[in-house]
């Protein structure tokens, strides 16, 4: 299991745009090589409306985790992947004023 970090940017046309001027995401991916991992961790990113940065953490996970993390790597473990996007606003947004 891996745990890819990235920055992204919301697409233009995304639902995000709006209200986020960014995000960080971290990618929870199961699957056998690091480099296939963040193959589908920028795949999921950019099919979810963002477009991640160039640059990213990749941490290979072993052992229990624990609260938020153990949801998302069970969900990883089911599904394949899982992902947590922690937004922060866009100063633009209405939501804001």
């Amino acid at each position: 299991m891996y745990l890819i970090n990235f920055h992204a940017k919301p697409k233009p046309e995304s639902r995000h745009a709006r209200n986020c001027s960014g995000a960080y995401v971290n990618c929870w991916i199961d699957f056998a090589a690091a480099d296939g991992a963040k193959v589908l961790a920028r795949h999921f990113v950019e099919k979810n409306g963002w477009v991640p940065s160039p640059r990213s953490k990749t941490l290979f996970v072993s052992g229990p985790q624990n609260g938020q993390a153990r949801r998302l790597s069970r969900e990883a473990k089911t599904y394949g992947y899982s992902l947590a996007f922690y937004c922060y606003p866009n100063p633009k947004s209405r939501r804001n004023k």
